[in-house]
């Protein structure tokens, strides 16, 4: 940013590189660059949904979601007991050595299980806690 090395504890706490030139980064009403609030969605697993990829952007700047998922889904299909570890492996391996990723590259595969019952979730005010 600006020719400057950016990493990501700077997102989070390294307030004087959040500010565009010539702001005060003191200021707490100054613009905003870089901000550590995440981006959230939430998504309703279907009974065919068999994977869930968690990588960081040193993965999806190389790979686009369907090529991620073929290739974990042929990780799982080709790795003794569909080892989740060794497909997130694999897939990191993969980024940083054949397709030559030079960031961050975190990777965590989940295999969710299939429970016949579940009661949705909320993000309310627990029970019992006072508002």
């Amino acid at each position: 940013m600006n020719g400057e090395e950016f990493c990501l504890t700077r997102a989070i706490g390294d307030s004087f590189v959040k500010v565009p030139a010539g702001y005060d980064f003191r200021d707490v009403t100054a613009p905003q660059v870089v901000t550590s609030e995440p981006e959230v969605s939430i998504t309703e697993l279907m009974n065919d949904d068999l994977f869930i990829i968690l990588a960081s952007d040193g993965v999806w700047g190389w790979m686009t979601n369907e090529a991620a998922v073929q290739f974990v889904h042929h990780s799982l299909r080709t790795t003794a007991q569909q080892d989740p570890q060794i497909a997130a492996q694999e897939l990191a391996n993969h980024v940083i050595f054949n397709l030559k990723s030079t960031d961050n590259v975190s990777v965590i595969i989940i295999l969710p299980r299939k429970l016949n019952h579940c009661r949705p979730l909320s993000f309310g005010v627990p029970r019992n806690m006072p508002q």
